[in-house]
């Protein structure tokens, strides 16, 4: 095990122990995007994602979690596009840390998302 992980074909399985609210500090200070977003970014993330997942360890999330995480916003009232843009957040914090191998998949897959309302044309 110690000579796989040294040639870097095993992840650090204490890697997943990190909290949430870690890997996002971690993770948003490495973003590369536009002010612009990287304001609305924030909003979404203090608002809908930080206040639900900051002490979970990484390695604890699961998909079904994700899931009723969802159904929670959905439940509060949140609007068909905050959630959307909250679960897109988080599927990119979730994807990095996977590239980063902190976790071996991520949770943000098959999620079913409340459909966005299209407005008719004027």
């Amino acid at each position: 095990m110690e000579t796989q992980f040294a040639r870097g074909s095993m992840r650090d399985p204490r890697a997943g122990e990190m909290s949430f609210h870690e890997w996002h500090a971690r993770w948003w200070q490495a973003r590369v995007v536009e002010p612009h977003t990287l304001r609305g970014d924030a909003s979404s993330i203090k608002n809908h994602v930080l206040p639900h997942w900051t002490d979970w360890e990484m390695r604890a999330v699961t998909r079904m979690d994700v899931q009723s995480w969802i159904r929670g916003l959905v439940e509060k009232g949140v609007g068909a596009s905050a959630i959307k843009r909250a679960y897109n957040l988080l599927s990119s914090i979730m994807r990095a840390a996977v590239d980063d191998d902190v976790i071996a998949v991520s949770p943000c897959r098959n999620i079913d998302l409340p459909q966005i309302a299209v407005k008719p044309p004027q």
